[in-house]
C-alpha cells in the first residue's frame, strides 16, 4: 500500500474511528469487516507519513504476527508511554556530546548543505564532522555543532597546513572550480525548467543540490577554526605585547591584527550602490526619489542610460544579495531601484570603501608583525585568519548563488504541483519523488513547518516530527550547556564605545523594522541583516568568531560590535538602554 491508495473511502472510516481513540484496531476491524491486519497496515503507513497526531496515538494498539502462528496469530501490545523514544534511543550518544548552537531564519532545503557537506569533506579531505543536529521551527532554525568536532577540524587543517604552506591554497583553488560549475549548470538550466517533464525536473533539482553541497563541503573546515582559534590568537597576541610593554593597547592592536585586507560582498555592492546615488545627484534627482511614485520614477528613469545600466549591473551580478536560507529570490531592477529610492527618501548615508582601504590594512598589519616581532605562531594565526575571512565570505556568495538556484526549480515544482513554495523548502531533494509531491497532504508539510528535527550522522540522516520531536527537543535540552553567565560580556570585534536602545532581531520583520541608532542584537548576522547593521548604533551576537559575518562587516562599517556573548538576545530585551563597551567586550544594561 503506498501514499496514494491511503485516502480511499474505506481508509477515511478507518481513519475517523482512529481519531475517535475509542475503538482498538480489532473492534476497527470487526466494525468495517476487514482484517486486523489491514487496519494495520493503513496504521504504520499514516504514522510513516506523519498523518496520526500525538492526541491519536496517545492510546494507540499496534499488531504485531505472532511468528509461531503467523496465520491466525494477531497479539495486540498498547503501546507504553514509558518506552523510550525510538530517535532519542538511535541517538542517545549524540545528546550527550558539548553542542555550539547557532541560530537563524532558515528552510530545511535552503540549509541543507551543512548537514551533507560530511560526505564532501571525507571525499577531499579525508576528515570531516561527525554529526549535526538541525532544530526547525516556523522557518527558523538553530544548528548544532560538536564542539569536540570543531577543535579536531581546526587541529587538522593547522597540522596539514604545517606540513604544506600551500595546503589551504590547494583547497580554495579546489572548491572554487566545482563552484564554477555549479553556477554554468544553473545558466544552462534556467531557461528549460519550464520545459522539463516532472521526472527530469526533479532529477535536475537533486543533481544542483549535490552541487550546493559543496558550497560548503571544503570550506566547512573554517568554522572549525574561527570558533575556536580566537581564544589562541588573543593569547598570543597578549603575550607578545607584554613582551612589548604594550599590554595595556590589547584592544587597539586586535583590532588592527584582525581587520579586514580583502573587500567583501557587502562591501562591493555598497560601492555599486554609491556609485549610482552620485549619478542620481549629478542628474539632480534626488527629489524626485523623495517625492515620486515608483512606477512613474521608474519609467523616466530608463531616459538616464548611464543610471540605467548601472540597475542592470546589479541585477546581472548582485541578484542573489538578498537570499537568505529562509528563501532566495532573485532580485530584479525593479528591486534594487526600489532600495535606492527608500534610502534616499529615508535621507541614509550610502558608505563607499575604496580597495585602497583594505591595501592600507595589510600594510599596517605587516608592519606591527614586523615591528613587534610577533613570534612565528602568531603570524600564521593571522594570515590564516585573513585568509580564511576572505574564503568565508566567497563561500557565502556562492551559497546564496546556489540558493537562488534551487529557488528556481522550486518556484516551478510549486506551479506544477500546487503545492506552496515555503512546504517545497522543507521537503529535502533526496525525498522528492513525483509521486510524493503529488500524494503528500497539506498536513505532512505543515507539521514539518510546526517543528522537524533532521539529525546528521556520517553521510544519513532522519527527518521527524510531531511526537518525536517534541519528545527529542525535551531530551536535547537536558544535555545542553548550562554553564552560568553572570556578566554580559563577549569578545571585541569592533572597537567602540556607545550608549543607545536595544532591538532584538531574528526575522526578516525584525530587520525591516530596524531604526537607525538602535543597538542591533541577535544570534548571529548574515547578509540579510546588512541594512539593519548598517543602521546601527553598535552590534552585539551571541555567537561568532574572529571571521564571522558580524566581525566582518561591522570592522568595515566602523561600527562598535561585541560578539559571543552567548546570551545577549535571551537576557536583553527591547527598549532596554545599554551601553555598548566593545573595546573591553562588555555590555552594561543601565535600565
Amino acid at each position: 500500500m503506498e501514499l496514494n491508495e491511503l485516502f480511499t473511502k474505506k481508509n477515511i472510516k478507518i481513519l475517523k474511528l482512529i481519531e475517535s481513540e475509542e475503538l482498538h484496531i480489532r473492534e476497527i476491524a470487526e466494525k468495517l469487516k476487514i482484517s486486523p491486519a489491514t487496519v494495520h497496515k493503513l496504521v504504520i503507513l499514516l504514522d510513516k507519513y506523519d498523518l496520526i497526531t500525538q492526541k491519536q496515538v496517545k492510546n494507540r494498539i499496534l499488531i504485531k504476527l505472532n511468528k509461531e502462528n503467523p496465520k491466525t496469530g494477531l497479539i495486540m501490545d498498547v503501546i507504553n508511554d514509558k518506552e523510550e523514544n525510538k530517535y532519542v534511543k538511535k541517538y542517545k550518544h549524540l545528546l550527550k556530546r558539548r553542542w555550539y548552537i547557532q541560530s537563524f531564519n532558515a528552510t530545511p532545503v535552503l540549509i541543507h548543505h551543512g548537514g551533507m557537506s560530511m560526505g564532501p569533506m571525507i571525499k577531499e579531505l579525508g576528515y570531516a564532522y561527525r554529526a549535526f543536529i538541525k532544530d526547525f521551527k516556523d522557518d527558523f532554525c538553530e544548528m548544532y555543532y560538536d564542539r569536540d568536532d570543531l577543535h579536531r577540524i581546526a587541529h587538522e587543517l593547522e597540522d596539514r597546513q604545517n606540513v604544506d604552506p600551500n595546503y589551504i591554497h590547494k583547497l580554495e583553488k579546489k572548491w572554487r572550480k566545482v563552484m564554477e560549475e555549479m553556477i554554468e549548470f544553473i545558466e544552462d538550466n534556467e531557461k528549460r525548467i519550464p520545459k522539463y517533464s516532472n521526472k527530469k525536473l526533479i532529477t535536475k533539482y537533486q543533481e544542483l543540490a549535490k552541487y550546493y553541497y559543496q558550497s560548503t563541503g571544503i570550506p566547512h573546515v573554517i568554522e572549525g577554526y574561527s570558533l575556536t582559534r580566537d581564544v589562541r590568537l588573543k593569547a598570543l597576541l597578549r603575550a607578545e605585547l607584554e613582551k612589548n610593554e604594550k599590554g595595556e593597547k590589547f584592544n587597539k592592536y586586535f583590532t588592527l591584527v584582525t581587520n579586514p585586507v580583502e573587500k567583501s560582498f557587502i562591501n562591493e555592492y555598497n560601492n555599486a550602490l554609491s556609485d549610482i546615488y552620485q549619478l542620481i545627484k549629478k542628474e539632480r534627482l534626488t527629489n524626485d526619489f523623495k517625492e515620486k511614485e515608483v512606477d512613474v520614477l521608474l519609467k523616466e528613469i530608463k531616459k538616464y542610460k548611464n543610471i540605467w545600466n548601472k540597475l542592470e549591473f546589479l541585477e546581472k551580478k548582485f541578484y542573489w544579495i538578498r537570499a537568505s536560507y529562509k528563501e532566495a529570490l532573485k532580485l530584479k531592477v525593479k528591486d534594487f531601484f526600489i532600495e535606492i529610492k527608500n534610502m534616499i527618501k529615508e535621507n541614509e548615508k550610502f558608505n563607499k570603501i575604496s580597495g585602497e582601504h583594505f591595501i592600507k590594512n595589510l600594510e599596517k598589519k605587516n608592519k606591527i608583525i614586523k615591528q613587534l616581532r610577533f613570534c612565528e605562531p602568531l603570524a600564521n594565526v593571522i594570515w590564516l585568519t585573513d585568509f580564511l575571512t576572505a574564503w568565508q565570505d566567497e563561500r557565502k556568495k556562492y551559497m546564496l548563488i546556489g540558493c537562488c538556484g534551487l529557488e528556481l526549480f522550486i518556484e516551478e515544482m510549486s506551479k506544477r504541483f500546487n503545492i506552496k513554495r515555503q512546504h517545497l523548502r522543507y521537503l529535502l531533494p533526496e525525498e522528492i519523488t513525483v509521486e510524493k509531491l503529488k500524494t503528500s497532504p497539506k498536513e505532512f508539510y505543515e507539521n514539518r513547518i510546526k517543528g522537524c528535527f533532521v539529525v546528521y550522522e556520517g553521510t544519513n540522516y532522519d527527518v521527524f516530527t510531531k511526537k518525536d520531536f517534541t519528545e527529542f527537543k525535551k531530551e536535547l535540552q537536558k544535555h545542553e550547556d548550562g554553564e552560568e553567565v553572570k556578566d554580559l560580556h563577549g569578545m571585541c570585534a569592533s572597537v567602540g564605545k556607545i550608549t543607545g536602545k536595544v532591538k532584538i532581531c531574528k526575522t526578516i520583520k525584525d530587520i525591516k523594522n530596524f531604526k537607525k541608532g538602535e543597538i542591533l542584537v541577535t544570534g548571529m548576522t548574515r547578509p540579510e541583516f546588512v541594512p539593519a547593521m548598517s543602521k546601527a548604533a553598535a552590534i552585539v551576537t551571541d555567537e561568532g568568531g574572529i571571521t564571522s559575518h558580524a566581525a566582518v562587516i561591522s570592522r568595515e562599517l566602523g561600527t562598535p560590535c561585541v560578539i559571543g556573548t552567548k546570551i545577549a538576545s535571551k537576557v536583553l530585551k527591547n527598549g532596554d538602554l545599554v551601553e555598548v563597551n566593545a573595546n573591553h567586550g562588555l555590555v552594561n544594561i543601565i535600565r
